[in-house]
């Protein structure tokens, strides 16, 4: 039997949905357009990655963690509320950046140290090498006696992307209250666990909404593979069967 990701509490919800007629105006739109208020998740700051965030550490836990590992640019805020989380839950934490250590803290590495998170930079531009050395320092923690927990880059993983599985059916509930039968969805798209995730929820529910994913970092061809994969795991996860085509039919990927 597949075991659902444990969720520990951190924020919020549901976030409410507002109504942005002034900026369907502005933007020629004759379509109603909502905004889903997930900077009023209400833990630390705020934000969309609280959700990814609560089954993260929910994991962590689960498995018995002492600590965490994240993979994370010095401007990542996602890192910086995990490491708040984390923290917070009695986890010593740890997070692996690229390139070198900059001679101002800009705000999230602030908030990561002020956690009590211990920063290390590994020198290189490539940013894909934050999650192999973020791996390689699993190992040693391991052989030191820890347990750590390995999350990577955005929190990108099956597990992360359960939290926004269960936006997927938050929103959808809104939705049916508003008698709005379909529609699509535009994200911010990053590393790519919320998209996943988003997508798993619809196509699990069988939601005909379609989901517009802008870009922010990685060329469209590099992610969208990626994207499907960790949605498809992710459904899995939650006792759910979805094909890889019931994700690709509602995503487009634009920059």
């Amino acid at each position: 039997m597949t075991r659902r990701p444990t969720r520990v509490s951190l924020g919020d919800f549901p976030t409410r949905l507002h109504r942005a007629d002034h900026l369907a105006a502005a933007i020629g739109s004759t379509d109603d357009l909502w905004i889903k208020r997930d900077d009023l998740t209400g833990f630390s700051w705020g934000g969309n990655k609280v959700r990814a965030i609560e089954f993260l550490l929910g994991d962590a836990l689960e498995q018995g963690a002492t600590e965490v590992i994240l993979a994370g640019g010095p401007s990542s805020n996602f890192a910086a509320l995990m490491a708040a989380a984390a923290t917070s839950r009695g986890l010593a934490t740890f997070q692996v950046s690229y390139g070198c250590e900059p001679a101002h803290d800009i705000s999230a590495l602030a908030a990561t140290r002020r956690a009590g998170a211990q920063v290390c930079f590994n020198g290189s531009s490539d940013r894909s090498q934050m999650d192999v050395d973020s791996a390689l320092l699993a190992i040693e923690r391991s052989n030191a006696g820890q347990v750590p927990y390995v999350v990577p880059r955005g929190g990108a993983s099956a597990v992360g992307a359960v939290g926004f599985f269960a936006a997927a059916e938050e929103f959808g509930r809104q939705v049916d209250a508003l008698g709005a039968r379909s529609g699509n969805i535009v994200i911010p798209l990053g590393s790519g666990g919320s998209t996943a995730g988003l997508l798993a929820g619809l196509a699990a529910n069988h939601r005909p909404w379609t989901v517009t994913a802008v870009s922010v970092s990685r060329p469209p061809e590099e992610i969208e593979e990626p994207i499907i994969n960790t949605a498809v795991t992710c459904a899995t996860l939650m006792g759910c069967s979805v094909r890889p085509a019931d994700i690709t039919s509602r995503l487009r990927i634009v920059d």
